[in-house]
């Protein structure tokens, strides 16, 4: 299993680290990110990818997403790092934890690795507020179209959220995720 995610490590993403621990525990898994937050949570096989736009070209992409009139993450050292893993680790899936950010891994992948089961985990904000920009909706709907893409939503109301903009993957399951809450133990002093 390749997972991949923007960040790993942050101190908000507990989920994150139990689907990890969860998968990990009877499956290889690699994680692949951008960035990586040194603490407490660990994993074996972390691999982080080059992924750097110039200031004027983010700052310009920006401008297109935010009016709604392009989106894009194409990277050709992002997509020659990703695909190195890939082919090093032949993976059986993919899961991308959050959509917008799942988008950069699409972007990047190209057809010879377009066969790999894809599974998008809708969390939050990516299925309520990035739905407000008509190039997110316009490039989730893309995708919602590959035969290898599916999706699952950690709401009802996120599923529905999707399904309202007209993006409708194959499979779109609901899977109730949380946070472990015994990891924000308040600290008596």
């Amino acid at each position: 299993i390749l997972m991949y995610s923007d960040h790993f490590g942050g101190h908000t993403t507990t989920f994150l680290m139990n689907d990890l621990k969860g998968l990990a525990s009877s499956n290889k898994v690699t994680y692949a990110c951008i960035g990586k937050t040194e603490g407490q949570f660990v994993h074996s096989d972390i691999r982080v990818l080059p992924y750097h736009i110039g200031a004027l070209k983010r700052k310009v992409r920006w401008m297109l997403e935010t009016n709604g009139w392009y989106l894009t993450f194409k990277c050709s050292e992002f997509s020659n790092a990703l695909h190195s893993i890939l082919e090093e680790t032949t993976p059986d899936i993919i899961q991308c934890n959050f959509g917008y950010e799942a988008l950069r891994l699409t972007d990047n992948i190209t057809a010879k690795h377009k066969h790999i089961p894809i599974v998008i985990n809708f969390l939050g904000y990516d299925a309520s507020f990035h739905l407000n920009r008509n190039s997110y909706v316009k490039k989730l709907k893309e995708i919602a179209g590959w035969s290898n893409v599916n999706a699952t939503c950690n709401t009802t109301f996120l599923k529905r959220n999707l399904e309202a903009k007209g993006i409708k993957f194959r499979k779109n399951e609901v899977i109730y995720t949380g946070v472990d809450t015994t990891f924000f133990q308040r600290d008596p002093d």
